[in-house]
């Protein structure tokens, strides 16, 4: 938005202006669950908005919330209160919206006071799309502010654009700037613009504070400091939380805010904030140049900093290309279209990127070259067709969690990423007795029977040790004449990343083999996964037609 950045420019240029801007150029974006539940909670995840809210309330600020938003909608308010999560999702049974009594007592739990014209448009169809929704918020809400400011009340402002992020008009840049440029007329209002999300985690979220020349001048020098020094710092909106509670604290003249007692805070709650809040005093407090991507609470591996690459080494990587290939497998076989399986022909490169022994988050980039595992019902002009897929296996090392993303590497002609087979149903099944054998005497790896028919065993649970055993890869191969559902609890040990943790419930068609969870230890490490699984149900489901 070129006229609001030359707007916020001239306000620190110009000799008639009354305000200062500051320009924060390494907020890092957390995800955008994160970063709401930071800036409102000053903790991961969020607990609530009275975290923030209620402090001021306590201290006789009016808080209000501008958004066309309507509280039985699932979005923006109505979703950051939680009455979607309390009252459950339609899906999951429940059978009425959320209710504007429901509503209103939330908004005073949260410590919001006021929601200005936000419900004015909730009777009409669609009330949250109208493009002239952004002027008339900012109208609102500049008037709303002026009229608090003029009867000396303390206010909280938020002007949230949440449910315009794929509609927003034209002149929202000329709306916006002139908004700004009445706000900083007012001699004691702080602005604060920034967002909940960026373009990529690799690049910054806009944070700009505008400070009245009035409202500077009650800070302390050592704080004003502060605010300038980190400008230049890694930040993000975890620190804007606490910036805030402090601000108040300075302008109370008070020694500290009531706060809840470390006892009552829970432990994961206390380990949040010895690791990830140093300083409770959050921009007022200089951030250590140090300051690197493992010291913020991200929900992804990507920062804004160049992550630190090396090679696995020749004769290693191969298992983590067959956890590659095998995902592509089964994303192709849930699509309307019968794709012919892939197999390993080569692995091209395997690289493990970290920011740091400290860090939460790995990252392994790998690229393998697969062929047909079977050109059996493919048609002549694509027998022997090669093609280049690119995985990123994210850990997440403090949930255990593994992310799997593949995608065809570089430019391939669209019918490659999907070569259809045109089998029978009897030839599939062969197929995957064939598998089975080619696991049982040459692949190696754990065969357990899970169904038989007709006294002949047709379902696998395949487990394959690769990696020298520290991937673990679980598959399940049907050979039944019918779709089969399975049942699964996968228990997973301590220090062990996994793909899917409990519960699992996979139906498997026949002739398919499918790739079900995948177990680990850390890139940089060579641990072993410790894990197990119960069966719990198993369902025949035959076909309309017998």
């Amino acid at each position: 938005m070129p006229l609001t950045v030359a707007t916020m420019s001239t306000l620190n240029t110009d000799q008639s202006s009354r305000a200062e801007v500051l320009d924060y150029t390494w907020v890092q974006d957390l995800g955008k669950k994160s970063n709401f539940a930071g800036l409102t909670s000053g903790v991961i995840p969020g607990i609530g908005l009275g975290e923030l809210f209620g402090p001021f309330s306590s201290a006789g600020y009016s808080t209000a919330w501008h958004s066309f938003s309507c509280w039985e909608e699932r979005g923006d308010l109505a979703t950051y209160l939680g009455l979607w999560d309390r009252m459950g999702a339609l899906e999951r049974g429940q059978n009425t919206k959320p209710t504007i009594e429901q509503f209103l007592t939330a908004l005073k739990l949260a410590g919001i006071d006021e929601t200005g014209i936000s419900s004015s448009a909730c009777h009409l169809p669609s009330p949250s799309c109208s493009p002239n929704h952004v002027s008339s918020l900012l109208s609102s809400s500049l008037l709303h502010t002026a009229a608090l400011s003029s009867h000396r009340q303390n206010h909280i402002s938020v002007v949230s654009f949440s449910n315009h992020s794929n509609s927003f008009p034209k002149n929202l840049d000329a709306h916006l700037s002139s908004y700004l440029l009445s706000l900083s007329s007012q001699p004691y209002t702080l602005t604060i613009l920034t967002s909940l999300s960026s373009s990529s985690p690799t690049s910054s979220l806009p944070l700009f504070l505008m400070f009245p020349h009035r409202t500077r001048s009650l800070l302390p020098d050592l704080s004003w400091q502060n605010l300038l020094t980190n400008q230049d710092r890694m930040t993000s909106l975890l620190d804007l939380h606490f910036t805030l509670l402090r601000l108040l604290e300075i302008q109370n003249e008070s020694p500290g805010l009531p706060s809840p007692s470390a006892t009552t805070l829970s432990p994961t709650h206390l380990a949040f904030l010895s690791r990830y809040v140093p300083n409770p005093h959050g921009l007022l407090s200089e951030v250590p140049q140090s300051r690197h991507c493992p010291d913020l609470p991200r929900s992804q591996f990507l920062c804004q900093c160049k992550p630190t690459t090396t090679d696995i080494g020749r004769g290693k990587g191969e298992g983590l290309g067959e956890v590659v290939m095998q995902w592509w497998n089964l994303l192709n076989s849930r699509g309307e279209t019968s794709c012919a399986r892939v197999s390993l022909f080569q692995l091209s490169s395997a690289k493990i990127s970290s920011y740091g022994q400290g860090d939460t988050f790995y990252r392994a980039e790998v690229r393998v070259m697969v062929e047909l595992e079977s050109e059996h019902g493919v048609e002549v002009q694509e027998k022997g067709s090669k093609i280049n897929l690119k995985g990123l296996l994210d850990q997440e090392v403090e949930s255990g969690s593994l992310r799997i993303e593949v995608e065809v590497d570089g430019g391939v002609n669209e019918k490659l990423m999907c070569i259809q087979q045109f089998d029978t149903q009897e030839e599939s099944r062969r197929e995957v007795g064939r598998y089975v054998d080619k696991v049982r005497s040459v692949l190696g790896g754990r065969l357990d029977s899970l169904f038989t028919e007709n006294g002949v065993d047709c379902l696998w649970l395949v487990v394959r040790q690769l990696e020298g055993g520290t991937v673990i890869m679980v598959q399940l191969a049907s050979s039944c004449s019918n779709q089969v559902e399975a049942v699964l609890d996968f228990r997973v040990g301590e220090g062990t990343i996994a793909f899917s943790r409990g519960e699992q419930r996979v139906g498997v068609n026949q002739g398919e083999v499918v790739m079900i969870n995948v177990f680990m230890g850390k890139f940089i490490t060579v641990e072993m996964p410790s894990w197990e699984y119960v069966l719990l149900d198993i369902n025949y489901l035959e076909s309309d037609e017998e």
